[in-house]
């Protein structure tokens, strides 16, 4: 039944280019199991806080070159995206065989990524935000609920896998990336972004993960209108206004609001939103 779950959770689309050699800003690393994958490291002049992000599920790290470098020179930060296995360059390993995805696996890649960072780039771990978006944030909350970073960013998380599809009360034994288990262990702060019209993760999935956090400092941007693959298309601007409140909050070491009310949303966002 395990296996069913990860056929269903990873769908690696074809990969945009022919050789990561073609990616400027591709590093090949090794995890713990000797297995080599690549990382993007997106550099912003000045910046002094690192993105580490974990991508989305249809999607790989050929696919979130040119969003992850426009994300970067908006909000002034490094990046650091990871690829996961049985995805584009981390497909096969060091025998040519097929690598499946899987949930280990993608938490293996996120700590060898972690530890690159800190151990290799000497970025000191309150300079990192863990980033996740949608499948992605099943990676940030591990690592989020079990290193020291400055910071967490869950775009259209998932409570868990099965959840997506099933209204679960309680965690299945073979569900996987079971954020609502964990994300009561996160203790910096955070901002969840959720369109409130998601059609493939339910917006009751950030509101869920909302609730759990014990997080002091805490932050939700509730996306009227939103869906799962539309909010840099037509909400940029809230979006941005969020992300950017977030890292200057850290940034400052300000206490930061338990919540932001609609109210606030014009002073924290600017425009509610745009259309495409």
């Amino acid at each position: 039944m395990g296996s069913i779950v990860n056929k269903a959770a990873f769908l690696p689309p074809q990969p945009l280019v022919d050789s990561h050699d073609e990616q400027e800003d591709c590093i090949m690393l090794q995890d713990a199991s000797g297995n080599q994958f690549p990382i993007l490291h997106i550099r912003a002049r000045k910046a002094t806080k690192t993105l580490l992000y974990s991508h989305g599920n249809a999607e790989d790290i050929t696919h979130m070159h040119h969003p992850l470098n426009q994300l970067s020179r908006t909000l002034g930060v490094n990046i650091i995206a990871y690829e996961y296995p049985g995805y584009s360059f981390a497909a096969f390993d060091s025998n040519g065989n097929y690598r499946p995805p899987t949930e280990a696996g993608v938490y293996a890649h996120a700590h060898a990524a972690y530890r690159w960072a800190t151990q290799q780039q000497q970025i000191q771990p309150q300079d990192i935000i863990i980033y996740g978006r949608s499948l992605g944030s099943g990676a940030a909350t591990e690592l989020a609920s079990s290193v020291a970073s400055g910071g967490l960013i869950l775009q259209s998380p998932i409570a868990s896998a099965i959840r997506v599809v099933a209204r679960q009360p309680f965690t299945l034994p073979m569900d996987i990336f079971a954020n609502i288990d964990k994300i009561h262990r996160v203790r910096s702060p955070t901002l969840i972004v959720h369109g409130d019209q998601d059609e493939v993760v339910p917006f009751r999935h950030g509101n869920m993960l909302f609730d759990r956090l014990k997080a002091t400092r805490k932050r939700n941007c509730w996306i009227q209108g939103a869906g799962h693959n539309d909010i840099e298309a037509n909400y940029w601007d809230q979006f941005i206004g969020a992300m950017k409140a977030h890292i200057d909050d850290i940034s400052n070491n300000t206490p930061s609001t338990a919540e932001i009310h609609p109210e606030q949303k014009s002073r924290w966002f600017g425009s509610s939103s745009s259309s495409a």
